[in-house]
């Protein structure tokens, strides 16, 4: 991917906001939040996340950087890491001043006010539970990983393909004893099986258990490999109308033209957002399934015009984002929103509604992400 977006470096912090922890340590913790895992962890992701973390905020201007990092050090670490990629997206593509929770006019703080040299614009940032079911499903299959790796012999590794459903109240013991049976017919030593290639199948009354195992890497922290693949879906619809409904209420009565920055799940897709927001387009087949018919329906939000001019000019989502990586932001322009916008955000893929379709205008530069880690000194 590339880009001909540029940042201009600011002169580094003398301390950082996660600074590197003075001993080794690569265990695995339970249960502790994103800033413990930050302040002692020395594991691949950790040093990755820091130096990202503190390469970006090091080019920021001192005001924003420094309270961000303070905002990273509170109770909503996720939310604040994507504010900070929000505010270094505004300084990429040019904004000549940025300001973080400054008050307008109204009285209202959102998160970002930008100025560039045509206009100036406020985003407010929000991290959507897209992946709600998705995590609750990861959540029930937590506590059964546990189990299998707190008895699986010395050695192995497993992957989970299938899982009995066996809720947060329903009894373990069964899922125990299969466990052993299963574990019990194993060969005496894993050494001389690749991973994945003994397979090990039990039974339970709420379902089947189906691993995959073989010889564990002796660096190798957990027995456990992945799986199982989640069933679960995403309702992007729901999320989308929620945030907008909730942000609105927030930034009303701003002085200059509103964006609303919304993080995707680990599942949508711009086709999921284009849903959301304008609505789906569809076609009719006639006896031969040839296509004889198309048409719109502007089910999303912002499919019907109703009312006056929205105080939302649109919407930048980052689909695919997880903490340093992600699809480039693309412009939802809100259909009644009546004004301009700077022209530096022309450089984002833009969808919008016209004459009841959606037209796409594809993005000039791309590459953000990169960027990004390359401000950090990571690899694309």
């Amino acid at each position: 991917m590339t880009s001909e977006l540029e940042t201009k470096p600011r002169p580094a912090a003398t301390v950082e906001c996660f600074p590197e922890p003075e001993t080794d340590d690569q265990t695995i913790g339970s249960g502790e939040d994103m800033k413990t895992f930050l302040a002692r962890s020395t594991m691949d992701h950790a040093v990755e996340l820091r130096r990202f973390i503190n390469g970006n905020l090091r080019v920021l201007p001192d005001h924003v950087g420094h309270a961000l990092c303070a905002a990273l050090h509170g109770e909503n670490f996720r939310p604040s890491l994507f504010e900070l990629v929000v505010a270094r997206m505004l300084q990429v593509v040019g904004t000549s001043e940025l300001n973080y929770e400054a008050a307008t006019a109204s009285g209202r703080q959102p998160d970002l006010r930008a100025t560039f040299d045509d206009g100036r614009i406020i985003i407010d940032a929000t991290v959507p539970e897209f992946d709600a079911e998705i995590l609750k499903a990861h959540e029930t299959n937590q506590r059964l990983i546990d189990i299998i790796e707190a008895l699986i012999p010395a050695g192995w590794t497993f992957f989970v393909e299938r899982l009995p459903s066996i809720g947060p109240s329903d009894s373990q013991r069964e899922f125990k004893n299969a466990l052993v049976a299963m574990f019990a017919k194993l060969p005496t030593s894993s050494e001389g099986y690749a991973p994945l290639s003994y397979e090990s199948v039990g039974e339970h009354p709420q379902g089947e258990i189906r691993l995959l195992l073989g010889e564990r890497a002796a660096h190798w922290q957990r027995a456990y490999g992945g799986g199982p693949a989640s069933t679960a879906f995403g309702d992007t619809d729901a999320r989308v109308g929620k945030a907008l409904r909730r942000k609105r209420s927030q930034l009303r009565g701003a002085d200059m033209p509103a964006l609303i920055a919304i993080a995707g799940g680990m599942g949508e897709s711009l086709e999921d957002i284009d849903i959301a927001l304008f609505g789906r387009t569809w076609e009719r087949h006639d006896e031969t399934r040839t296509p004889v018919e198309f048409g719109f329906d502007p089910s999303g939000v912002w499919g019907k015009l109703r009312g006056g001019e929205s105080v939302l000019a649109g919407v930048l989502v980052f689909c695919h984002w997880q903490w340093t990586i992600g699809d480039d932001p693309v412009l939802y322009v809100n259909p009644r929103f009546e004004g301009s916008l700077p022209r530096a955000l022309e450089v984002f893929h833009r969808r919008e509604l016209r004459a009841g379709a959606i037209a796409a205008t594809p993005a000039r530069s791309t590459g953000f992400f990169p960027i990004l880690r390359g401000a950090a000194g990571l690899r694309p």
